[in-house]
Order: structure tokens, then C-alpha cells, then sequence
């Protein structure tokens, strides 16, 4: 009752209740995509052997931003991979090199063209080719 209660004064009602899988999966693509074409954050892209990593990324932006790293979680892949967003404003590209312990790229402006960084503690590849294709199969519309 006192959940009902809450969403009746926000005027708003929780989307896990009431879209399907498909749907929400859907929206997050699209919430993705619309954050790599605004070009606003790094993106990393990694699996829970990342943890590490997923754990220095938190931290920093707690301390820069004042909040949890916003995570969009690529379902229905092995591995459970996800999106870890974080501002250029509030990370320089030489950081995450510190960072990460690893160069992303050949150069800032080519780290600037990349949607996303993908990190794996084996060979990046496979896990790269199955989020290119969670990223853009649309299932609704294909």
C-alpha cells in the first residue's frame, strides 16, 4: 500500500512493473546510444572480472561527481558485461591510462572517437564483438 501510495504522489510508476523485458532492454540501448552520440563521457565496457577496476572507476567518481558511476548492464550476454559512464569533464583522457594501467588508444583524439573502451582481462575482442552486437541488434524493429 504505502509503494502504491508512493508512486501515486511522484506521478510516476516504476518501469520494471509494467514494460517487458524487450522494452526495457530497448530503452537502455537507446539511453546508450544517445550517451555515445553526445560524446560527453568515457565509456568502459567490462565483465565482473573487471571488479577492480569497476571499484577504482566508483570511487573516482564519487569523489568527483558525488554520486555511483551510472552502470547500463548488457543482459543476456555471458558474463553479464556492462557500461560504466563517467564525464570527460570530471576525467582527463590521461587519467585513465594511470588509471586503467593500460593505454586505450593511440591518442586523445582517437579516444575521442571511440563510442566506448572495452576491458577484459583476456583478449578484449570477443567481448567487443558481442556488445557491437547487443549495442545495435534492435529486436524490437528487426
Amino acid at each position: 500500500m504505502h509503494e502504491q501510495e508512493h508512486q501515486e504522489q511522484d506521478g510516476v510508476m516504476d518501469p520494471k512493473r509494467f514494460l517487458d523485458h524487450t522494452t526495457r532492454v530497448y530503452m537502455n540501448r537507446k539511453r546508450l546510444t544517445a550517451i555515445f552520440d553526445a560524446r560527453e563521457h568515457w565509456v568502459f565496457a567490462m565483465t565482473a572480472e573487471c571488479g577492480s577496476t569497476v571499484m577504482k572507476l566508483n570511487q573516482l567518481h564519487v569523489e568527483r561527481c558525488g554520486s555511483a558511476i551510472e552502470i547500463i548492464v548488457a543482459c543476456c550476454l555471458r558474463d553479464g558485461p556492462a557500461f560504466f559512464m563517467f564525464p570527460k569533464e570530471n576525467l582527463a583522457y590521461y587519467e585513465i591510462a594511470e588509471l586503467l594501467g593500460i593505454e586505450v588508444s593511440a591518442s586523445q583524439e582517437q579516444a575521442e572517437q571511440m563510442s566506448y573502451f572495452t576491458l577484459a582481462m583476456v583478449d578484449p575482442k570477443p567481448l567487443s564483438d558481442d556488445l557491437k552486437v547487443w549495442v545495435h541488434h534492435d529486436p524490437l524493429l528487426n
